[in-house]
């Protein structure tokens, strides 16, 4: 085995066993995107992070000559540091200046696929799908958690509950009890 393919092969290795991923997309040399942004390394054999226009530092890229190979991404809490190309903690590795500013979106407009909090009620949510908002209701005894963390429906009972954070569980039972009560009328026989 040639020894530029054994260096790249355990550069790899160090790589997934260090970040954990949590996805990999293999793409072999078949995406041009990639295989360019693999050409700009001065190496043959690298592991480059995404271009800062995407705002997406979790995710890099795995080159094996000059072509791009597979896309990874580092573990919950971490970001990918491309000065030493790898994983390391969020505090660690400071956002792209751009990035920063970035919140998440208030409203659907632009957003191709996204969850947004209910204005009035913790126990349903907003699915944007292609700039349309959908209002769709939570699983019983659950609330919706935003968040860069969370941003989903949350069960609200043990041994569940301890996954929420108290700030924002306290902040849903305050949105729920300055609700108006729901009256239900029953038809006559």
């Amino acid at each position: 085995m040639a020894t530029s393919t054994l260096l790249a092969l355990m550069m790899a290795m160090v790589v997934i066993y260090t970040c954990e991923g949590r996805g990999t997309r293999f793409l072999i040399g078949l995406d041009a995107n990639y295989n360019k942004l693999c050409n700009s390394s001065n190496e043959v054999n690298s592991v480059v992070g995404l271009p800062e226009s995407e705002c997406e530092q979790e995710s890099f890229c795995i080159c094996f000559n000059k072509e791009a190979y597979a896309i990874m991404s580092c573990r919950v809490g971490s970001r990918f540091d491309p000065k030493d190309g790898f994983c390391k903690s969020e505090s660690e590795v400071p956002l792209y200046s751009k990035c920063q500013s970035k919140g998440p979106p208030t409203s659907c407009e632009g957003i191709d696929s996204f969850y947004l909090p209910h204005n009035e009620t913790c126990t349903k949510y907003v699915w944007c799908v292609n700039s349309r908002p959908y209002t769709m209701d939570c699983p019983l005894k659950s609330f919706f958690i935003p968040g860069e963390d969370f941003n989903k429906c949350m069960y609200t009972y043990a041994p569940y509950l301890i996954e929420i954070p108290e700030d924002k569980y306290q902040a849903c039972l305050i949105k729920e009890a300055s609700r108006p009560p729901t009256t239900t009328t029953t038809r006559k026989p």
